[in-house]
């Protein structure tokens, strides 16, 4: 190859002051050629063409993402951005064409712009949400990048080329360093939008979610009284108090977050869905009042009001379900701080809302059920009046039968328990207590074992010996409930008898017109006009009456004021598991459980006080307890004769079947003598009751033992009777259990119990389960 007639080869020749070539500088340019270096040829590089705000290094590659990245912190980030180290070579490659810059290529995925198009419940979000918005959409644009080959360029090519290169840095420095500066501004703008319109909102946001707890704290309530009408509403403000948290937190959060906050979404639209189910439910409780008019076969039935409660319920309970699921799927480190607190209280209310919702649409269900349809359905009530105490609750003076025929109400008769009685053809010898003030057993009696579901059943044994008529079941009001519909309903005129009936005088002038007042050979007629008068007037209750019956309904039952017994076992174990069948307990650990009976004492139980005290000691597992029963007959001067009579009371006192009776101090031991002999030839047809034997000769009930013995107090008097016995290995280790159950009917205004260092003492309302850690 020939060489050059010059020492270098030259693209552009050098010309002199006239434009002519200039041969001697050729002449004195060896002939040097500068190659880069062999590692770094053929090698691909990534030159960022167009500069942006949302990158400021290429220092530090993009992760590889799956997700959308939105921003966690912008003044964090602004703020990390200027303090953070400058390569200037780095900085030239962003606004060059070329440069000498060699890496590795970092490929950069094009993120989707995130659009938000969801309306927030408050119209202040809208200006934050839109700025988070843009500065998504910026932060998604990432540059093109463009591959170059590096070439060979040798040193002599550098004359007026690289002048050049320098002034086009020069120049196009300026427009990459304006952006920049105005990206600055745009931050700093959206910064402050931030801090007066977001973060500014800190305390309202906090008190939001709180207000968001607070609504669903008062929808539970509402559903445990069943006012579901208010609970829709509590729902639905719930939900928009909610959606605006959850509308905020999702706009600012990252990627990673993104099912979090889906799930936050779906949180407050399920509330709404709830909300709306328990609105359905309140209307379902509005026809209730017509399924109390006997006969009519053109209203719906119980069945089909019921299957619309419970349907709603079902819904609503599925939403709240899900809102529990949604709930555990959530990183609680993904709320703000301000607003965790309300979160963590969202988590722990949910559950008791699924519980009362799902609570409310079984008793739906077994309301249904218990009515029936097809076919017809009898069950037999109980009006016991604790004013003279019986196990079960109280005497039965009346009683009533209510008769359902394809779900609905077909006919309810009330009558005097004395008619029923005196139709009984073989006599049955009464329980030994009751043997001085009556010759043979009834229904009136009956009641007699504290396990409400052995009482039923020798009950439904009376009746169909004395009627002929099988009853499905056993149902006892006490009159507290009747009290408490006439709360909401007002009072009922009762004409005839020339008496205005009231939740105050109810108890008292029903008695006074049956002692006293009344035909003596129908005492319970006037009970037999009421209850007529009762169910009219429920007949035209309205919907937020019907609210609140229902409320009451659920509270005497609650206090074992209303005990229910089905021969059917699926009812049956519904009403157990409820805790309304008034079983004895059969769990394990300790037990006591203290019944009265008032014998020929008239009405004075409601004029008497009772308190009890019991207190445990230990030796080695042995339990030994001192249980203290005290009654005071506040009677002597009342205005009805009835209160002011001797209370006779006959105690029994339940405990767990190993229990060894150490003494009883302070009873009564009175001279009472049967009435007959029923030993004598002459009554040799009188029967004898199977349970009630084996009861007596035993002195076991229900698999507890008993202890009895008598407890009288004169008016004006107070008497206290003392009861010590042992419990052998009460102890599990250091941890005793102990459950006191409550007589129905019988008012316990001072319960005290002491164990160690433990002092339990306040009014004894229901069962009482107790557990002790001892040191």
């Amino acid at each position: 190859m020939q060489k050059p007639p010059h020492g270098a080869l030259f693209d552009v020749k050098p010309v002199d002051d006239n434009g002519s070539v200039d041969i001697a500088r050729m002449n004195a340019v060896q002939a040097v050629v500068n190659l880069s270096s062999s590692s770094h040829r053929n090698k691909k590089i990534f030159v960022q063409t167009t500069p942006s705000i949302s990158s400021l290094s290429v220092k530090k590659s993009l992760p590889r993402q799956s997700k959308i990245t939105q921003p966690k912190d912008f003044k964090q980030e602004f703020e990390s951005a200027l303090n953070e180290a400058t390569d200037l070579q780095i900085e030239l490659a962003k606004f060059s064409q070329t440069h000498q810059f060699v890496g590795r290529p970092r490929y950069r995925p094009i993120l989707p712009t995130v659009r938000v198009t969801q309306t927030t419940p408050f119209p202040e979000f809208d200006v934050i949400l839109t700025e988070i918005n843009r500065s998504r959409a910026a932060a998604a644009r990432v540059p093109e990048m463009t591959a170059m080959i590096a070439l060979a360029t040798p040193v002599a090519s550098q004359g007026r080329r690289q002048e050049t290169r320098r002034q086009t840095i020069s120049r196009s420095k300026w427009k990459p360093t304006l952006r920049f500066w105005l990206g600055l501004v745009i931050v700093a703008v959206v910064l402050a939008i931030l801090a007066a319109s977001g973060w500014g909102l800190k305390q309202r946001l906090t008190a939001r979610g709180n207000s968001a707890v607070a609504d669903l704290q008062n929808a539970k309530t509402d559903l445990e009284n069943l006012n579901f009408d208010d609970a829709a509403k509590d729902f639905t403000s719930a939900y928009q108090r909610f959606a605006s948290i959850s509308s905020f937190i999702a706009a600012l959060l990252g990627g990673g977050t993104v099912k979090s906050v889906q799930n936050l979404v779906k949180i407050g639209k399920l509330i709404s869905d709830s909300g709306a189910a328990m609105a359905q439910a309140a209307k379902a409780l509005a026809e209730a009042g017509s399924l109390f008019t006997p006969g009519d076969t053109a209203g719906p039935s119980i069945s089909s009001v019921m299957l619309k409660l419970q349907t709603a319920l079902a819904i609503s309970y599925a939403d709240i379900s899900d809102v529990k699921a949604l709930l555990a799927d959530i990183d609680a480190s993904i709320i703000p701080e301000d607003n965790r607190a309300a979160f963590e209280q969202l988590s722990a209310l949910v559950p008791t809302i699924e519980q009362v919702v799902g609570r409310g649409a079984d008793y739906a269900k077994f309301f249904a059920d218990a009515t029936g349809q097809p076919g017809t359905h009898r069950y037999l009530l109980l009006f016991e009046n604790s004013s003279e105490l019986r196990p079960t609750g109280g005497f039965p003076g009346s009683y009533g039968v209510v008769t359902f025929k394809d779900g609905k109400l077909a006919d309810f008769f009330v009558d005097d328990v004395y008619n029923l009685d005196g139709q009984i053809k073989q006599p049955v010898i009464p329980p030994v207590p009751l043997q001085h003030i009556t010759p043979d057993w009834g229904m009136r009696d009956a009641n007699w074992f504290a396990d409400f579901p052995t009482s039923a059943r020798v009950i439904e044994d009376f009746y169909f010996k004395e009627s002929g008529q099988r009853v499905d079941g056993v149902i006892t009001i006490n009159p507290s409930l009747v009290t408490d519909i006439l709360k909401v309903m007002g009072p009922i005129s009762m004409s005839q008898y020339s008496l205005t009936l009231n939740a105050d005088n109810f108890v008292t002038t029903i008695q006074n017109q049956i002692e006293y007042v009344a035909d003596r050979a129908q005492p319970k007629q006037v009970m037999k006009d009421f209850v007529p008068l009762l169910i009219a007037k429920l007949r035209s209750a309205t919907s937020d009456q019907w609210l609140a019956i229902f409320n009451s309904i659920i509270a005497n039952i609650d206090k074992h004021a209303v005990l229910m017994y089905f021969n059917n076992l699926n009812l049956e174990t519904f009403a157990a598991d409820q805790g309304f069948a008034g079983q004895v307990y059969q769990g394990s650990g300790d037990y006591v459980m203290p019944v009265i009976s008032n014998i020929k004492g008239s009405k004075t139980d409601v004029v008497t006080d009772t308190s009890l005290a019991l207190t445990t000691e230990f030796n080695s597992s042995d339990a030994l307890h001192t249980l203290t029963i005290t009654r005071t007959h506040n009677g002597g001067n009342e205005k009805y004769a009835f209160y002011n009579k001797q209370n006779p009371a006959y105690v029994r006192v339940l405990v767990p079947a190993n229990a060894e009776l150490v003494g009883i101090q302070g009873d009564d031991n009175p001279n009472f003598k049967p009435i007959i002999n029923y030993k004598t030839a002459s009554f040799n047809n009188f029967t004898i009751n199977d349970t009630l034997a084996k009861f007596e000769s035993t002195g076991m009930e229900a698999g507890k033992k008993e202890f009895q013995f008598w407890l009288i107090v004169d008016p004006g008097k107070t008497k206290t009777v003392t009861v010590t016995y042992r419990i052998p290995k009460a102890l599990d280790g250091d941890i005793y259990n102990l459950y006191v159950q409550k007589q129905p009917g019988l008012v316990v205004k001072n319960f005290s119990t002491t164990v160690g260092n433990f002092i339990y003492d306040a009014p004894l309302e229901k069962d009482l389960p107790i557990k002790v850690e001892l040191p």
